[in-house]
């Protein structure tokens, strides 16, 4: 999958490992709200 996606394995399990950046987490919150709606 990784080669389909042009990315190495390692550079997507570095991706994986990242906590959530603060606008990962407002796009979560942004989802939600409008998922209620």
């Amino acid at each position: 999958m990784c080669s389909a996606l042009g990315v190495t394995r390692q550079g997507y399990y570095a991706w994986r490992r990242r906590p959530p950046s603060a606008r990962d987490e407002r796009d979560l919150e942004l989802t939600r709200l409008i998922s209620e709606v």
